[in-house]
C-alpha cells in the first residue's frame, strides 16, 4: 500500500510500503529509513527558514545581554520624601523601630550618618557658620557571604528610601518595602507631610562582542539614537544621554527622568566589555501631599510609569528577552 508522511510546513514525500510475508522485516526498516530522513529534511527546512528571517537563536552572533538574563535590573530604589528633614528625635525613633524587627528581616546593625548641609549665599559662597545644618541620619543594610549590600534602607535629611540589588518581582519588591517601611511612614507622616514618592531602576546590558562594534541599532530604538553622533551608534565612542519630561496623573504631576550611559570595563579571561546603563526615575510631584492611605496606588502608578518609558527605549528583540510587552502599560 502507498503511505504518505508530511511536516507542519508543508514538505511531503511519497513511498512505496509493500507489507510481504517475507519482506515484513525489509519494510519496516525501510520505512523507519523514509520517516528519518523526512524528519531531518524538515528541521533543515525550518533552520534555513530562521536564518532568511534573521531570528534564529541559534546563530552566534555578538549582540546585548541583560545582566541577569531573565532581567537586566542591578538595582531598584523607593524613595520617600518629606516636606522637611526629619526631627533628631523622630529620626532616632524611627531607627529604633527598624532595630526591633531588624535580626527578622535580615539586616545588620544600625549605622549612623551625618549629613553637613551649607546654605549657599546669592553669589555662590557658603553662608556663616550658623547657616550650616549637621543632620543625623541612619542606615540598615543585608549582605551577602561576600559582604557585598543587597538591601539598604537609608534615612538621610529629609528622605528613607529601600533598595535592592536582590530584585527578583515587582510583587516582592514592594511587599518587602512596605513590610520595612509602613511603620515608620506611619510614625513620620503623623509629623511631617509626604512631598515625593519616587521609583528608580538601574539597568544594564553588556556586549558580548568588542566594544568598538558594539552597534546600538539591536539595543536601543531610533527615537533614542536620534540625538547621538555615529561614531556612538555604531561603538566607536563612548556616550552619555539624558532625557526627561513631566506625565500629568490626575491633578497630580510625575516627572520622569531617564539617564544612558555607555561605560567600558574588564571581566577576568574575558577583557574589555562594553555595556550601557540605563537609569528609569518615576516621580510623583504631588499638588498638595501625598497621602498614606494612596502609597500602594502611587507605587503601582510609578512602577507602570517607569517601565513603560524603558520598554519604549529597547529594541523589540530586546523587549521580547526579558519579557516586557508594551501592551501591558498601555
Amino acid at each position: 500500500m502507498h503511505q504518505k508522511t508530511s511536516d507542519s510546513h508543508g514538505i511531503c514525500f511519497t513511498y512505496l510500503f509493500t507489507c510481504q510475508p517475507h519482506g515484513a522485516a525489509l519494510s519496516i526498516l525501510i520505512r523507519a529509513a523514509w520517516i528519518t530522513i523526512v524528519r531531518l529534511l524538515a528541521t533543515l527546512w525550518r533552520a534555513s527558514s530562521r536564518r532568511a528571517t534573521g531570528w534564529d537563536k541559534t546563530v552566534t552572533q555578538p549582540r546585548w545581554q541583560p545582566l541577569h538574563g531573565a532581567h537586566a535590573i542591578e538595582r531598584a530604589r523607593l524613595t520617600v520624601s518629606f516636606r522637611e528633614p526629619l526631627p533628631r528625635k523622630l529620626s532616632r525613633k524611627l531607627a529604633d523601630k527598624v532595630d526591633e524587627i531588624r535580626e527578622e528581616i535580615g539586616f545588620g546593625a544600625r549605622n549612623v550618618r551625618e549629613l553637613h548641609q551649607i546654605s549657599l549665599g546669592p553669589n555662590g559662597a557658603p553662608m556663616p557658620q550658623a547657616a550650616t545644618q549637621t543632620l543625623q541620619g541612619w542606615d540598615f543594610r543585608r549582605l551577602n557571604q561576600r559582604n557585598d549590600i543587597i538591601e539598604m534602607l537609608v534615612h538621610e535629611g529629609e528622605s528613607i528610601s529601600f533598595e535592592t540589588a536582590d530584585y527578583g518581582r515587582w510583587e516582592f519588591f514592594k511587599g518587602r518595602f512596605l513590610r520595612v517601611m509602613r511603620d515608620l511612614l506611619v510614625a513620620a507622616s503623623d509629623v511631617i507631610d509626604i512631598s515625593q514618592v519616587s521609583i528608580e531602576y538601574i539597568d544594564r546590558f553588556s556586549f558580548d562582542g568588542a566594544p568598538n562594534n558594539a552597534s546600538l541599532s539591536s539595543l536601543l530604538v531610533e527615537t533614542v539614537l536620534g540625538s547621538l553622533p555615529e561614531p556612538a551608534t555604531s561603538g566607536g565612542q563612548l556616550w552619555h544621554l539624558h532625557r526627561g519630561w513631566f506625565e500629568p496623573w490626575g491633578r497630580d504631576q510625575i516627572l520622569i527622568n531617564q539617564n544612558f550611559d555607555a561605560q567600558d570595563g574588564q571581566i577576568v579571561n574575558r577583557g574589555a566589555v562594553r555595556s550601557v546603563r540605563v537609569i528609569t526615575k518615576a516621580d510623583l510631584r504631588p499638588s498638595e501631599i501625598v497621602e498614606l492611605d494612596s502609597i500602594d496606588e502611587t507605587l503601582e502608578e510609578l512602577h507602570k510609569r517607569s517601565n513603560k518609558v524603558f520598554a519604549e527605549a529597547l529594541h523589540p528583540e530586546v523587549r521580547e528577552v526579558i519579557g516586557l510587552e508594551l501592551d501591558q502599560y498601555a
